[in-house]
């Protein structure tokens, strides 16, 4: 979101929408963190008039292995009184944004977050037309309920698939033989990268707009990812859950890409259940791994 402060200066501020249902030339009070309805400075219709759009295709992934506070708003892109806004529950999250509040139940879990993030279009305002010469309804000012204007918006969604896998206390304290290697280097780049369409704008944050999962795209060959080889080193349940979720990232969407797994990734596995937070409509959601990963697919991108 991107904000002009209703003064002179017009100093604008970028925001994160976290699934609340913003609209151009909407009113907010930073000073609560709330949004202003039912009072705009403009008549709809010329506010309608003066939208400018921008396509901003993007599409991307992360693996998130930590599960603390400060990591969740980091990654849904919150600070200052908006973090503590979340803290203190004085905003009601929505969407993708309820992540935040998804807090480990015990100390036998081990938690990793496949994260996979779209933007679409950018909607802003054409001040030049809209300054404060050109109010419809001036007298708003005065009685100091907002301290902001909304003036462009972009929009998007994103979808966390949050994985936790239980064990016994002793569980918890052993390595798992098993270090997971690709078969080839083209892969292991795979790995590491993104699954990028376009990008104008990577850092800009999404505004919780209601999508469906793609059903009918499908990719003329299938990704097929396979082990090698195991080396001797150890590894703990979270590296290879995060290695296997890398590889599930970097797979691409819309087709039907296939995930090989290895008898100690997949003992890992068998023990993963699933939550899902996101923007997009479904359903319903996934609780374990098989399930989460064929809805990953199928996310438009």
């Amino acid at each position: 979101l991107h904000l002009k402060k209703m003064s002179s200066n017009q100093e604008q501020t970028e925001l994160a929408a976290l699934g609340r249902p913003f609209c151009l030339g909407m009113l907010y009070d930073i000073r609560r963190e709330k949004l202003i309805t039912g009072l705009t400075l403009w008549d709809s219709q010329k506010l309608k008039q003066n939208i400018v759009q921008k396509k901003q295709a993007f599409s991307d992934f992360d693996v998130i292995t930590e599960d603390n506070l400060q990591t969740k708003t980091r990654v849904l892109g919150v600070d200052g009184s908006l973090k503590l806004g979340i803290i203190t529950g004085l905003i009601n999250l929505s969407g993708s944004a309820k992540f935040a509040k998804n807090r480990q139940e015990t100390n036998h879990q081990t938690r990793l977050t496949l994260k996979y993030s779209l933007t679409t279009h950018f909607e802003q305002l054409a001040m030049d037309h809209l300054g404060k010469d050109n109010l419809d309804h001036s007298q708003i000012l005065d009685g100091n309920v907002a301290t902001h204007v909304v003036t462009g918006i972009l929009y998007g969604a994103d979808a966390y698939f949050v994985f936790d896998h239980s064990s016994s206390s002793e569980e918890n304290k052993r390595d798992i033989g098993g270090a997971i290697s690709s078969s080839s280097p083209q892969k292991k780049q795979e790995i590491k990268g993104t699954s990028t369409t376009s990008s104008e704008n990577k850092n800009q944050e999404t505004d919780g707009t209601i999508l469906t999962p793609s059903e009918d795209k499908k990719q003329d060959t299938e990704a097929k990812l396979s082990i090698s080889s195991i080396d001797k080193k150890k590894e703990t349940v979270g590296e290879i859950l995060e290695a296997v979720l890398k590889r599930v990232g970097g797979c691409g969407f819309g087709g039907e890409a296939k995930i090989n797994l290895n008898d100690t990734e997949k003992k890992c596995i068998d023990k993963l259940n699933c939550k899902f937070h996101g923007d997009f409509r479904l359903d319903q959601n996934p609780s374990t791994f098989k399930e989460a990963i064929e809805l990953y697919q199928k996310l438009p991108s």
